[in-house]
């Protein structure tokens, strides 16, 4: 079958439950429903319990300036089974396993980014966070986002997760079998432009740090980990990358495959224990963790 992102025919299978928001295609975010409601209704809601009760991470988001090709890139590394918007512009999903997937939409006049992360929350109330939130001087969020001191964008929703019913199967966009066994997400890295500025905000959702050294924060997340390291000299605060628990890998024949996609600067993690760091072609930064 030809590789391209026209594939039509249907997914042979999901393990996604499909049942809950409505997306809004090209926008860069992964839910319809804002976080933060009416103030009026969030009063009447009671304060969420602080740190969150979390399953962990669900998802991440990119804009990228075609949407079919890196579609095509992320389906062949890890599921070319995708997913898609019902309705236009283009948003392609690539599903992590059980639990966890990658948003993919268009950057419009934005730069190619990480756009946002996503941890799911146990009992999550929406309305009872807006009025906590309201309570602390947090800004309101948009398109369910919590924008964190530097502007890096949090997402809460609630558990179990899954995909929207605004989605539908996309077909295979490649008959290919896919380089790697993905198994969901392990963590997130943001750099941010202060350490100690970004801390009371995270601490805050999810407790005191596993970790901690003077340019770098860990946080657990359930079986997941937020990572927080400070941005290098004249970086823009940003999501630094994302990492990937994967089943074993041939670490040359994986390189070879990625090298025939497109991907670069294929090395060894900074933080070991068998990491490996990639750049997609648009230049994002990946990292896959062995189980």
């Amino acid at each position: 079958m030809k590789e391209d992102a026209t594939a039509s025919h249907v997914a042979r299978s999901t393990p996604f439950d499909v049942s809950r928001r409505t997306l809004l295609g090209g926008l860069g975010a992964a839910a319809a429903l804002p976080l933060l409601g009416s103030f009026a209704q969030a009063e009447e809601a009671s304060a969420p319990a602080l740190p969150l009760d979390s399953t962990g991470l669900e998802h991440t988001s990119m804009l990228v300036p075609d949407v079919a090709k890196a579609g095509l890139f992320y389906g062949s590394v890890f599921n070319p089974n995708l997913y898609k918007e019902m309705k236009g512009p283009l948003r392609y999903y690539v599903t992590l396993g059980k639990v966890g997937y990658i948003a993919i939409g268009d950057r419009r006049d934005r730069p190619n980014q990480i756009d946002h992360y996503c941890f799911l929350v146990k009992n999550y109330d929406r309305q009872a966070m807006a009025a906590a939130l309201k309570e602390k001087g947090l800004p309101p969020g948009r398109f369910g986002m919590i924008p964190d001191p530097d502007g890096i964008n949090l997402q809460l929703l609630g558990a179990p997760g899954g995909l929207a019913k605004s989605t539908e199967p996309a077909g295979r966009i490649t008959e290919k079998e896919p380089l790697l066994t993905p198994m969901g997400l392990d963590h997130m890295m943001l750099h941010v432009s202060d350490l100690e500025k970004a801390l009371p905000f995270y601490r805050m959702f999810f407790g005191k740090e596993a970790s901690m050294t003077k340019t770098m924060a860990w946080f657990k997340v359930a079986n997941t980990r937020l990572g927080l390291k400070v941005a290098a000299a004249g970086e823009r605060p940003q999501i630094g990358h994302f990492c990937v628990k994967v089943a074993p890998f041939d670490r040359g024949k994986l390189a070879e495959g990625l090298t025939g996609l497109g991907a670069t600067d294929i090395t060894a993690s900074d933080e070991g224990k068998g990491l490996l760091q990639f750049k997609d072609p648009n230049g994002l930064t990946v990292e896959l963790k062995p189980a």
